[in-house]
């Protein structure tokens, strides 16, 4: 039952939470693995791929996460309608764990916006973005993020990279990022968006720069 298509959870909703001191992710709502797992069978040797279970139009808002050793929320594996609004996001990724130390994700298999958010003072990138169709990244706060020791070049307070999925059809990820305050970006940037033949084109305007 767990598995897809079956039972997907549709308009799941976190709201008003203060999430802090975690060992792990904040907030983590959804499938990374958004093709699935291989699973071999003990008993036959023969290999299956399980989709985990979908949800759809999920809402993360007015939440304070503060402190957490990865990412601090996450959305994946969840369609149409996701929703990341007014949170503050603060302190994360303290242990620098390479691909655990982001603000906020929106990640694959996932279409929606991300506004209105704070997010500071954190080891990896301020907001990811792996979903498809358009993407709407608008009035945020970025300050102070990308801080890793791990890397020469830091990382971005905002990075995009489209993220194929190999079992529905999705359109190719349009990401409109606009009316965003960046502050204090690392070298590698304060905006990167990392093209493919799979996505569509971006509009990038209106975002103020603190260098």
């Amino acid at each position: 039952n767990s598995w897809y298509p079956n039972s997907p959870m549709t308009g799941n909703k976190l709201i008003g939470c203060f999430v802090h001191d975690i060992g792990g992710e904040g907030i983590y709502s959804g499938l990374t693995q958004e093709n699935g797992y291989t699973v071999t069978s003990s008993w036959s040797g023969l290999d299956t791929v399980i989709v985990g279970n979908r949800t759809d139009s999920t809402e993360i808002a007015y939440n304070y996460i503060a402190r957490t050793t990865w990412d601090g929320l996450q959305i994946a594996h969840s369609g149409y309608g996701n929703l990341i609004h007014h949170n503050i996001v603060t302190n994360f990724g303290t242990i620098d764990k390479d691909n655990q130390r982001a603000g906020i994700i929106l990640g694959g298999d996932c279409n929606g916006s991300v506004y209105n958010n704070t997010i500071k003072n954190g080891t990896g990138n301020g907001i990811e973005i792996f979903g498809f169709g358009a993407v709407n990244v608008y009035n945020n706060i970025i300050d102070s993020v990308g801080q890793t020791d791990s890397l020469t070049d830091v990382e971005e307070s905002i990075y995009a990279n489209y993220h194929t999925v190999s079992y529905i059809s999705r359109p190719a990820l349009q990401l409109n990022i606009y009316d965003n305050a960046i502050n204090h970006p690392r070298v590698r940037g304060a905006i990167r968006i990392s093209t493919s033949l799979n996505d569509a084109p971006s509009l990038v305007e209106n975002n103020t720069f603190c260098i």
